[in-house]
């Protein structure tokens, strides 16, 4: 409900996958939407990267969701398998989790709420006749479809397997609406579809090949001030990596770096000053803290990083080629657009480290990497991340009022 001011309230959740990318990309768009005299409430799963959501004045709840003992522990093949590993895998467990969201909208009262991958705030919402609306990567929202298809397409399906986690959920989650006096789901997917579903992303880098329904925004990203880069001082084309370092394959992806001879740049979240230091060398420099991005780009020629959605977009607006090292699902179907449309490489998920220098150099040999890279830039050089998120507020408060 508006406050006692007048404004909108607008909840903001973000429920499953991890990672900072999802509070960097709501951010901008909570504080475009304060602007505009709305009142932004955020859901997290995670208050630890919350800290910058505080700071900026908003108010944080802990998003509601099952963190152990779940049922289906298997790797995913499907959306619906997605939210099976993230606690929506039996009637108990979904009930509980719409009962849980339900009251929290209930004490935050907003008149919509939005969702980053956050499908129990919208079967939340469902249950408590709230409006809502889906704002996210292509990953979030999957096709309204059925059979749902496959997010593993590098992988042989399990056709019968994933019939049947499909029906499973679309039965809990039906229960969990019949509970609540709500209407049926005719099929799994609708729990993400909302009717104002925007996707943060570029077509040619959607999760989903070939798509019916959502808008196309382009990528949210944010580029706060940072320190520049201190390029090695080696010879040769120079690399900006931006990787986890907790990966427990980030050392011989180090290795595989140094190898290149070429100068190399690489953020390592995760790790701390002294891990850093221990593996630079004369033509790698590995950096615990962040460092601005643009002033990264200005001078690479080549990116490597998870086949983030962030990243890669940022990359590739500067017409620069990637090299995805994909660590779970979502990535590798990142990754595989790379591959699709020659923007770059991607390896399989956690792929052994000595693949990565052999594909780093082919890309900065192979011409056409950089040029597909620039023709990406050159057919979005009219894409201002301002206008994304103007455009995002701008619906979300059209949907509050709608």
């Amino acid at each position: 409900m508006a406050t006692p001011g007048g404004a909108v309230r607008i909840l903001l959740a973000w429920e499953l996958g991890g990672g900072q990318g999802h509070i960097r990309s709501l951010l901008p768009v909570a504080e475009r939407l304060r602007a505009l005299g709305a009142d932004v409430v955020f859901a997290v799963r995670d208050l630890a990267p919350a800290t910058v959501l505080t700071k900026a004045g908003f108010a944080v709840h802990l998003s509601p969701r099952i963190i152990g003992d779940f049922g289906f522990t298997a790797d995913a093949y499907n959306y619906a398998e997605v939210m099976m590993r993230g606690g929506y895998d039996s009637t108990a467990n979904v009930a509980l989790i719409a009962a849980c969201w339900k009251t929290l909208l209930h004490r935050v009262r907003p008149d919509v709420v939005v969702a980053d991958f956050a499908p129990g705030a919208l079967l939340g919402a469902r249950v408590a006749g709230i409006k809502a609306a889906s704002l996210g990567n292509g990953f979030f929202l999957p096709p309204l479809v059925t059979p749902l298809p496959t997010i593993r397409p590098w992988q042989r399906p399990l056709t019968e397997r994933m019939a049947q986690s499909e029906r499973d959920l679309l039965g809990w989650l039906n229960a969990a609406l019949a509970n609540h006096g709500a209407a049926p789901l005719k099929m799994a997917a609708e729990i993400a579809h909302t009717g104002c579903d925007l996707l943060a992303i570029f077509p040619e880098l959607d999760q989903y090949e070939n798509r019916q329904g959502g808008e196309f925004i382009g990528t949210i990203f944010s580029s706060p001030p940072q320190a520049k880069v201190s390029w090695p001082n080696a010879p040769g084309p120079r690399t900006f990596a931006y990787l986890s370092g907790a990966n427990p394959h980030f050392p011989a992806i180090a290795m595989q770096m140094r190898a290149l001879g070429s100068p190399v740049f690489a953020v390592a979240r995760g790790l701390n000053a002294q891990q850093a230091r221990a593996m630079c060398s004369p033509t790698l420099t590995v950096s615990e803290m962040l460092v601005s991005v643009d002033d990264a780009l200005r001078m690479a020629r080549l990116v490597i990083c998870h086949a983030t959605t962030g990243l890669m977009s940022q990359s590739l607006l500067a017409g620069i080629p990637v090299l995805g090292l994909p660590q779970q699902a979502e990535q590798g179907l990142s990754g595989e657009n790379l591959k699709r449309h020659g923007y770059g490489l991607s390896l399989a998920e956690n792929a052994p480290a000595p693949h990565i220098t052999n594909a780093a150099r082919h890309i900065l040999s192979t011409p056409s990497f950089a040029r597909a890279a620039q023709s990406f830039a050159e057919r979005h050089r009219n894409f201002r991340v301002e206008r994304a998120i103007e455009t995002a507020a701008r619906r979300i408060l059209a949907r509050a009022g709608g």
